[in-house]
């Protein structure tokens, strides 16, 4: 799998602002257990494209000139984020595995970075937070069946360091809860 996509920053309302489609293709196969039933399957071309908006709301103002680059200190940033899933990829009702989900998902989250000490490459840490909120719509047919996903709630967090001017290195950790897929009630694994 690879996603291609395009995204634009620009200001809004003097805040940086952040706009991106995406685009997940590629290929993909794996065994799909449904109904006590084990299928091997694979599936190929475009997944389900999703748009994606980020404004920072605390944090330093945006950049609008080489002046402005010169003097940035980053220091503590909050933004707020949305993405939403446009059902629209691949999907073929008849298999249980596919690129497309066939189903509006997406998350609202609030990215936290916070820099220590100089931003001059090579000497640059931060601590960064990312708390997100995904939430999925039912899929109707999956398989002549309804497929339901509870919210899920992921936390990552990741403490970054440069190393040298061009390498760095990152500790990172992620935190998963929910999500729990049920096909017409009947809950799945966790």
């Amino acid at each position: 799998m690879a996603p291609v996509g395009y995204a634009r920053t620009f200001v809004l309302f003097d805040r940086a602002a952040m706009a991106a489609v995406l685009v997940p293709m590629g290929r993909i196969s794996g065994d799909v257990t449904l109904s006590a039933l084990t299928f091997s399957e694979q599936a190929s071309g475009f997944g389900d494209p999703m748009a994606e908006f980020d404004i920072n709301v605390i944090g330093k103002k945006p950049i609008k000139n080489l002046p402005d680059l010169l003097r940035y200190e980053p220091g503590f940033s909050l933004d707020l984020l949305a993405d939403v899933a446009f059902p629209i990829g691949e999907y073929d009702n008849e298999q249980p595995l596919n690129l497309g989900q066939n189903r509006w998902y997406g998350r609202v989250a609030a990215p936290i970075v916070w820099q220590f000490g100089p931003w001059v490459p090579g000497k640059r840490t931060t601590l960064e937070f990312l708390p997100s909120l995904w939430l999925f719509g039912s899929n109707d047919d999956y398989v002549g069946h309804t497929l339901k996903t509870d919210p899920m709630f992921q936390l990552e967090g990741h403490l970054t360091r440069d190393l040298a001017k061009d390498l760095w290195a990152s500790l990172d950790a992620t935190w998963v809860e929910g999500g729990q897929a049920s096909v017409d009630d009947v809950d799945g694994r966790s």
